[in-house]
């Protein structure tokens, strides 16, 4: 027999042998994840799924290309989403960009979880610094990594995101009714952007929605697809939301209660619509600290309304990350006002924008600033930017001004340019990170602001004198705190020893 009539034979035997390790290694791995049990209940499915026509066949077999293009519309939907609302606009060509994202990337690694085979999140952060330190940047930023992990997770399927600056809503607040329309018109676009099937229902409900406190009318979404089992389930959850609405609409004493339902809005029409989860990301989360005093039509409501507790009350029933103006005020508004409102202060994880970046000029000669209010002069450390990128980027700055009045010769017309504008640039750097964001420091007519008089390098004599002051000063400080008394703790170790006896 010739070599070449045994070729397509030996070719054969070889497909048949790489079939069959595969199909050994496949039943290996089959073996280690699944019981004997439940390897008969996949034999099962397999015969199911033989029984299939090919039109069903190809549907499945092709389901995890079309989850896949399902997935990418959504992100584009939602970054586009994003970029229109300005979630976008403050996150490119970051200085230390790559601290940042490393820095928000492992924050939401932290609230990233593992469920039933299917990653998921749990967002209850709110980012804290001082003022112009970067919270709204880190917050877009914080926007855009939650949506590209989501991404990567089961729960992009299911979640309902909505972003929006409390800064711009506020004013809106006062006219309840108009703010109501507002709301429901939010929504309703935003949901068009994260999910597109729903398009063609979303004019209608949005129509009823808004009617409901003008001149309600009956829903009815496309009368094509009225024997459409879960789209009748869907307009039935919108019509209760809507009975729901128009019931407290209609209430003279629930003034309270219709506040909450328009905070509310966001929870619960995506829900009525399939999704199970709603992430709120706020800008400015300070400025819902406002004070609602009763009107129309709810004339028999004698309570105020805090509009904060509202707020608070649907952060309670969802995922939320938000970032402040004013710490302060945010505080303030986190805790409850009494027993009866929402403590989320309680709940909620805080992320700084200080210690991103904590040593990248830590060893820095520090600066020395002459002021107009007081003899002894200032000192500035690299440490006072305490890791705040934006800080940081200032004081590189302030130093390379200083670097480059240095270079001319003192009393030329160079120098004194470069003097002038870096004491103008360490006259910001100081009214931004040593003094009151509130006062006005361009008023030339208040003696009593701290002006910057000159600006020099310290030397290395100085910069230890510097270091040994203030290690004495955080003993000082750590001895005063290590003397504060605790209620009912020993104070001395006899007394934590008779303390001892009595128990025992």
């Amino acid at each position: 027999m010739s070599t070449t009539a045994m070729k397509p034979q030996k070719i054969e035997t070889q497909k048949e042998a790489i079939s069959k390790t595969r199909l050994d290694k496949a039943k290996l791995l089959l073996s280690k994840l699944f019981t004997d049990q439940q390897m008969g209940q996949l034999k099962q499915v397999s015969n199911a799924f033989n029984k299939l026509t090919n039109k069903q066949k190809q549907f499945i077999s092709a389901a995890d290309q079309i989850e896949t293009t399902q997935r990418q519309v959504w992100v584009k939907g939602i970054f586009d989403y994003l970029n229109e609302h300005h979630f976008c606009e403050k996150t490119s060509g970051l200085f230390l960009s790559e601290e940042i994202l490393e820095y928000v990337k492992d924050s939401v690694r932290q609230h990233r979880f593992i469920a039933g085979g299917c990653g998921g999140h749990r967002f209850n952060t709110a980012i804290i610094g001082p003022p112009k330190s970067g919270k709204s940047t880190l917050l877009e930023l914080y926007a855009q990594e939650i949506v590209a992990d989501m991404a990567n997770c089961g729960d992009w399927k299911n979640s309902f995101v909505i972003a929006f600056d409390f800064r711009e809503l506020a004013p809106k607040v006062s006219d309840i009714k108009e703010f109501y329309i507002t709301m429901v018109r939010m929504v309703c676009d935003t949901i068009i952007k994260e999910k597109p099937v729903l398009t063609k229902f979303i004019p209608d409900i949005r129509r009823y929605l808004e009617n409901l406190v003008t001149d309600p009318s009956p829903l009815v979404l496309a009368k094509s697809h009225i024997e459409n089992v879960p789209l009748k389930k869907m307009q039935q959850n919108i019509i209760n939301i809507g009975e729901d609405i128009l019931s407290t609409w209609r209430n003279p004493i629930a003034f309270e209660g219709w506040i909450t339902t328009i905070f509310e809005l966001p929870v619960i029409i995506p829900n009525a619509l399939g999704f199970t989860k709603t992430i709120f990301i706020i800008d400015n989360f300070d400025f819902c600290d406002i004070k609602l005093e009763p009107m129309a039509p709810f004339t028999n409501s004698h309570r105020m309304a805090f509009v904060s507790e509202h707020v608070k009350y649907a952060l309670s029933k969802s995922d939320y990350i938000f970032a402040c103006h004013n710490m302060q005020k945010m505080y303030e508004a986190l805790v409850s006002i009494d027993q009866e409102g929402v403590d989320l202060f309680a709940f909620t994880d805080f992320l700084p924008t200080n210690g991103i970046s904590p040593d990248i000029v830590e060893n820095d000669l520090p600066l020395v600033v002459s002021l107009s209010t007081q003899d002894l002069p200032f000192v500035m450390k690299g440490s006072d930017c305490d890791g705040v990128p934006n800080y940081i980027m200032l004081w590189k700055d302030l130093n390379q001004s200083i670097e480059e009045m240095e270079v001319f010769s003192e009393g030329s017309d160079e120098f004194d340019d470069a003097r002038y504008y870096a004491i103008a640039h360490a006259q910001a750097i100081m009214n931004l990170m040593f003094f009151s964001e509130e006062a006005d420091y361009t008023d030339e007519e208040e003696a009593s602001w701290p002006h910057v008089l000159s600006i020099r390098r310290a030397s290395e004599n100085e910069n230890v004198q510097y270091r040994q002051e203030e290690a004495v000063n955080q003993q000082f400080i750590q001895n005063e705190i290590d003397a504060i008394p605790i209620d009912n703790a020993p104070q001395n170790l006899a007394e934590e020893e008779a303390n001892g006896d009595k128990v025992n």
